[in-house]
């Protein structure tokens, strides 16, 4: 289910990964759309179908987030 964009950050990203995840109190979703804002541990595939923690990403209401993905230093960073 889609967050309103009125309370939420637009998140997309790009590069190496060939998905990324925002994880938080347990949870996770796929780092694409409208999502809440709040703090998220990062995971991504970097190719090998392993979910690989990839950094932080702090969102607050009205960011608009393009993570860039690099397999070499297995890290996600907008």
């Amino acid at each position: 289910m889609q967050e309103n964009a009125s309370s939420g950050a637009r998140v997309s990203y790009s590069g190496d990964a060939t998905k990324v995840w925002l994880v938080s109190g347990g949870k996770s979703r796929v780092a694409r759309g409208t999502v809440p804002a709040g703090r998220y541990d990062l995971e991504a595939d970097f190719g090998d179908g392993v979910r690989t923690p990839a950094g932080e990403l702090d969102l607050a209401v009205g960011d608009e987030v393009t993570l860039k993905c690099s397999r070499a230093f297995k890290r996600c960073k907008p």
